[in-house]
Protein backbone atom coordinates (compact mmCIF):
# COMPACT_ATOMS: atom_id res chain seq x y z
CA UNK A 1 0.00 0.00 0.00
CA UNK A 2 1.15 3.64 -1.19
CA UNK A 3 0.14 6.45 -0.10
CA UNK A 4 1.15 9.91 -2.23
CA UNK A 5 0.10 13.14 -2.69
CA UNK A 6 -2.84 13.83 -4.81
CA UNK A 7 -5.20 17.05 -5.50
CA UNK A 8 -8.07 14.98 -4.97
CA UNK A 9 -9.15 11.27 -2.87
CA UNK A 10 -8.31 8.20 -4.96
CA UNK A 11 -7.40 4.87 -4.60
CA UNK A 12 -6.18 2.49 -7.57
CA UNK A 13 -4.09 -0.50 -8.37
CA UNK A 14 -1.10 -0.28 -10.38
CA UNK A 15 1.97 -2.66 -11.34
CA UNK A 16 5.30 -1.47 -10.10
CA UNK A 17 5.94 0.11 -13.53
CA UNK A 18 2.95 2.41 -13.41
CA UNK A 19 0.45 0.57 -15.35
CA UNK A 20 -3.15 0.64 -13.60
CA UNK A 21 -4.63 -2.72 -12.97
CA UNK A 22 -8.62 -3.03 -13.81
CA UNK A 23 -10.25 -4.15 -10.61
CA UNK A 24 -12.97 -3.86 -8.92
CA UNK A 25 -12.43 -1.86 -5.42
CA UNK A 26 -14.93 -1.40 -2.74
CA UNK A 27 -13.27 2.24 -2.58
CA UNK A 28 -14.87 3.28 -6.15
CA UNK A 29 -18.31 2.26 -4.64
CA UNK A 30 -18.98 4.17 -1.54
CA UNK A 31 -17.63 6.73 0.72
CA UNK A 32 -14.84 5.94 3.36
CA UNK A 33 -12.83 7.46 6.08
CA UNK A 34 -10.46 4.43 5.96
CA UNK A 35 -9.58 2.28 3.23
CA UNK A 36 -12.11 -0.28 2.89
CA UNK A 37 -10.58 -3.75 4.45
CA UNK A 38 -11.53 -5.80 1.26
CA UNK A 39 -9.12 -3.30 -1.42
CA UNK A 40 -6.14 -4.19 1.00
CA UNK A 41 -6.30 -8.11 1.05
CA UNK A 42 -5.15 -9.87 -1.77
CA UNK A 43 -7.74 -11.82 -3.62
CA UNK A 44 -7.14 -15.07 -5.68
CA UNK A 45 -3.82 -17.61 -5.23
CA UNK A 46 -0.45 -17.18 -5.26
CA UNK A 47 1.17 -18.03 -8.33
CA UNK A 48 -2.31 -17.75 -9.97
CA UNK A 49 -1.39 -14.50 -11.46
CA UNK A 50 1.93 -12.86 -11.87
CA UNK A 51 0.63 -9.46 -11.14
CA UNK A 52 -0.61 -11.08 -7.81
CA UNK A 53 2.31 -10.41 -5.06
CA UNK A 54 3.54 -7.12 -7.30
CA UNK A 55 0.37 -4.79 -7.34
CA UNK A 56 0.65 -1.53 -5.38
CA UNK A 57 -2.85 -0.14 -3.98
CA UNK A 58 -1.81 3.54 -4.72
CA UNK A 59 -4.19 6.24 -1.93
CA UNK A 60 -3.80 9.44 -3.14
CA UNK A 61 -4.43 12.18 -0.12
CA UNK A 62 -4.63 15.77 -0.32
CA UNK A 63 -2.32 16.15 3.07
CA UNK A 64 0.51 18.42 3.95
CA UNK A 65 2.89 15.60 4.90
CA UNK A 66 2.66 14.33 1.38
CA UNK A 67 3.08 17.50 -0.52
CA UNK A 68 7.05 17.26 -0.81
CA UNK A 69 7.22 14.18 -2.61
CA UNK A 70 6.54 12.07 0.82
CA UNK A 71 5.18 8.43 0.09
CA UNK A 72 4.57 6.45 3.09
CA UNK A 73 4.16 2.85 2.68
CA UNK A 74 3.02 -0.15 4.12
CA UNK A 75 4.93 -3.54 3.67
CA UNK A 76 2.69 -6.45 2.26
CA UNK A 77 2.06 -9.99 4.44
CA UNK A 78 1.58 -13.98 3.55
CA UNK A 79 3.77 -13.19 0.59
CA UNK A 80 6.49 -15.31 -1.06
CA UNK A 81 9.62 -13.34 0.27
CA UNK A 82 11.50 -12.95 3.28
CA UNK A 83 10.63 -9.46 5.59
CA UNK A 84 14.48 -8.35 4.00
CA UNK A 85 13.79 -8.37 0.22
CA UNK A 86 10.73 -6.86 1.08
CA UNK A 87 12.40 -3.84 3.04
CA UNK A 88 14.79 -3.58 -0.18
CA UNK A 89 11.89 -2.68 -2.22
CA UNK A 90 10.31 -0.42 -0.10
CA UNK A 91 13.37 1.56 0.23
CA UNK A 92 14.59 1.13 -3.02
CA UNK A 93 15.38 4.73 -4.59
CA UNK A 94 13.89 6.75 -0.82
CA UNK A 95 15.80 8.05 2.01
CA UNK A 96 13.46 6.00 4.25
CA UNK A 97 11.94 6.38 7.85
CA UNK A 98 11.08 3.19 8.77
CA UNK A 99 8.24 2.45 11.18
CA UNK A 100 7.93 -1.29 12.76
CA UNK A 101 4.68 -1.33 14.93
CA UNK A 102 4.12 -4.33 17.57
CA UNK A 103 1.03 -5.31 18.59
CA UNK A 104 1.75 -7.42 21.82
CA UNK A 105 4.25 -5.63 24.40
CA UNK A 106 6.80 -7.96 23.52
CA UNK A 107 8.97 -9.20 19.96
CA UNK A 108 7.50 -12.71 19.28
CA UNK A 109 10.17 -15.04 17.97
CA UNK A 110 9.90 -14.09 14.64
CA UNK A 111 9.71 -10.91 14.82
CA UNK A 112 13.39 -11.46 16.43
CA UNK A 113 14.44 -13.61 13.80
CA UNK A 114 13.03 -10.59 10.91
CA UNK A 115 15.12 -7.66 13.27
CA UNK A 116 18.05 -9.63 13.48
CA UNK A 117 18.20 -9.81 9.41
CA UNK A 118 17.61 -6.72 9.26
CA UNK A 119 20.18 -5.49 11.67
CA UNK A 120 22.76 -7.88 9.83
CA UNK A 121 21.17 -5.97 5.96
CA UNK A 122 21.09 -2.31 7.37
CA UNK A 123 23.47 -2.14 10.63
CA UNK A 124 22.72 1.42 10.68
CA UNK A 125 18.94 1.82 9.23
CA UNK A 126 17.18 4.00 12.22
CA UNK A 127 13.45 1.98 13.06
CA UNK A 128 10.99 4.16 14.93
CA UNK A 129 9.35 1.29 16.86
CA UNK A 130 5.71 1.78 18.10
CA UNK A 131 3.50 -0.59 20.41
CA UNK A 132 0.34 -0.34 18.94
CA UNK A 133 -2.57 -1.65 21.69
CA UNK A 134 -6.13 -1.23 22.19
CA UNK A 135 -7.21 2.94 23.69
CA UNK A 136 -6.79 2.14 27.10
CA UNK A 137 -10.33 2.51 27.52
CA UNK A 138 -11.21 -0.95 25.76
CA UNK A 139 -9.17 -2.76 28.04
CA UNK A 140 -10.58 -4.17 31.34
CA UNK A 141 -8.49 -3.43 34.44
CA UNK A 142 -6.65 -7.24 34.73
CA UNK A 143 -5.54 -6.28 30.83
CA UNK A 144 -3.83 -2.92 31.32
CA UNK A 145 -2.31 -4.15 34.77
CA UNK A 146 -0.63 -7.31 32.09
CA UNK A 147 0.11 -4.47 29.84
CA UNK A 148 1.88 -2.11 31.97
CA UNK A 149 4.03 -5.31 33.21
CA UNK A 150 5.23 -6.35 29.75
CA UNK A 151 6.02 -2.99 29.27
CA UNK A 152 7.95 -1.99 32.12
CA UNK A 153 8.49 -4.83 34.45
CA UNK A 154 12.04 -5.44 35.45
CA UNK A 155 13.69 -3.25 33.18
CA UNK A 156 15.77 -2.60 36.01
CA UNK A 157 17.65 -6.02 36.33
CA UNK A 158 19.03 -5.63 32.61
CA UNK A 159 22.90 -5.11 32.18
CA UNK A 160 23.30 -2.58 28.49
CA UNK A 161 25.31 -4.16 25.80
CA UNK A 162 26.00 -2.23 22.95
CA UNK A 163 26.27 -4.45 19.66
CA UNK A 164 27.65 -2.02 17.38
CA UNK A 165 27.96 -3.35 13.73
CA UNK A 166 31.43 -4.03 13.98
CA UNK A 167 31.98 -5.16 17.57
CA UNK A 168 33.00 -8.71 18.54
CA UNK A 169 29.80 -8.95 20.67
CA UNK A 170 27.61 -8.39 17.36
CA UNK A 171 29.66 -11.65 15.54
CA UNK A 172 29.24 -13.31 18.19
CA UNK A 173 25.66 -13.07 18.31
CA UNK A 174 25.08 -13.53 14.49
CA UNK A 175 27.05 -16.76 14.89
CA UNK A 176 24.68 -18.03 18.15
CA UNK A 177 21.79 -16.57 16.54
CA UNK A 178 19.74 -20.31 17.55
CA UNK A 179 20.82 -19.34 21.20
CA UNK A 180 19.52 -15.54 21.02
CA UNK A 181 16.44 -16.13 19.62
CA UNK A 182 15.55 -18.05 22.31
CA UNK A 183 16.97 -15.49 24.58
CA UNK A 184 15.48 -12.81 23.69
CA UNK A 185 12.13 -14.66 22.49
CA UNK A 186 11.72 -15.12 26.25
CA UNK A 187 8.84 -13.70 28.18
CA UNK A 188 10.85 -12.48 30.71
CA UNK A 189 12.25 -10.07 28.64
CA UNK A 190 10.69 -5.95 28.65
CA UNK A 191 10.47 -4.88 24.87
CA UNK A 192 12.80 -2.40 25.90
CA UNK A 193 15.38 -4.86 26.79
CA UNK A 194 14.66 -6.99 23.69
CA UNK A 195 15.36 -4.01 21.27
CA UNK A 196 18.61 -3.18 23.72
CA UNK A 197 20.15 -6.89 22.96
CA UNK A 198 19.16 -6.49 19.64
CA UNK A 199 21.38 -3.41 19.01
CA UNK A 200 18.53 -0.68 18.48
CA UNK A 201 18.05 1.03 21.61
CA UNK A 202 21.29 1.36 24.64
CA UNK A 203 20.50 2.38 27.91
CA UNK A 204 24.10 5.27 27.91
CA UNK A 205 23.19 8.56 29.23
CA UNK A 206 22.47 11.45 26.86
CA UNK A 207 25.70 12.68 27.22
CA UNK A 208 27.71 9.16 26.66
CA UNK A 209 25.46 8.73 23.98
CA UNK A 210 26.17 12.04 21.97
CA UNK A 211 29.73 10.92 21.89
CA UNK A 212 29.43 7.47 20.74
CA UNK A 213 27.27 8.61 17.68
CA UNK A 214 29.30 11.29 16.80
CA UNK A 215 31.03 10.27 13.93
CA UNK A 216 34.59 11.74 12.55
CA UNK A 217 33.25 13.56 9.73
CA UNK A 218 31.72 15.42 12.52
CA UNK A 219 27.84 14.25 11.60
CA UNK A 220 25.52 12.45 14.07
CA UNK A 221 24.27 8.81 13.56
CA UNK A 222 20.41 8.86 14.01
CA UNK A 223 19.49 6.66 16.53
CA UNK A 224 16.41 4.49 16.80
CA UNK A 225 13.46 4.96 18.97
CA UNK A 226 11.06 3.10 21.00
CA UNK A 227 7.04 4.72 21.64
CA UNK A 228 5.71 2.49 24.27
CA UNK A 229 2.36 3.39 23.68
CA UNK A 230 1.03 4.71 20.51
CA UNK A 231 -1.55 7.27 22.18
CA UNK A 232 1.60 9.37 22.70
CA UNK A 233 2.98 9.51 19.05
CA UNK A 234 2.05 12.62 18.46
CA UNK A 235 4.22 14.24 20.94
CA UNK A 236 7.09 13.00 18.73
CA UNK A 237 6.01 15.46 15.61
CA UNK A 238 5.72 18.49 17.77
Amino acid sequence: VRFIYGVETQVSLALPNSYELLDHLVSHEQQWHTVPLEDLELKGKPGEDPAFETAVLDVKLRHQLLRDDVVVMVSPTNVNASFEQILSVCMDGFTSIVIYAISNGVLSQSEVTELMEIKKKFPKLPIFFICVFPPSSELTESEQHVRNIGLYGRRSVFKPHSYHESSPMLQTVLKRKESLDSKLGSASLTLCQQLCGLGFLNVFSPNLKKKLCRQPSGGIEVESKLIEDFENFSRYWS
